[in-house]
């Protein structure tokens, strides 16, 4: 294996890792956000840094996406910006769907009652 797809294979396992970081975050941000423990109803401040850090690791996971569109073929410039264009467009609804729904799941999982 080239060091080229070394580097694709670290990009697209850091995109992948970036997306789960940011639907635990997600999650936790609904969970936080209708339930504490200790007080017994949600923590809306605490609830919106979770979500807060869930959007920025999905943005660095699209940037990921993006740098392993441009590695693909890169002795085409123009190939390579297409493909990065196309992965991040493919990419950025489809993760912040999953994150979204990450969320709700985070709400429904810890509703009280």
């Amino acid at each position: 294996m080239g060091p080229e797809y070394r580097a694709l294979f670290a990009l697209l396992l850091g995109g992948l890792l970036l997306l789960a970081g940011a639907c635990f975050m997600s999650y936790r941000s609904g969970c936080v956000a209708v339930f504490d423990g200790k007080q017994g109803d949600g923590h809306y401040g605490r609830g919106q840094l979770y979500e807060s850090i869930a959007i920025v690791l999905v943005v660095g996971e699209i940037g990921c996406v993006g740098l392993a569109g441009l590695l693909c073929t890169h002795p085409r410039p123009l190939q390579a910006l297409l493909l990065a264009a196309a992965a991040v467009v493919v990419a950025a609804p489809a993760s912040f769907y999953v994150v979204l729904e990450a969320a709700n799941s985070g709400i429904i999982a810890c509703r009280p009652g």
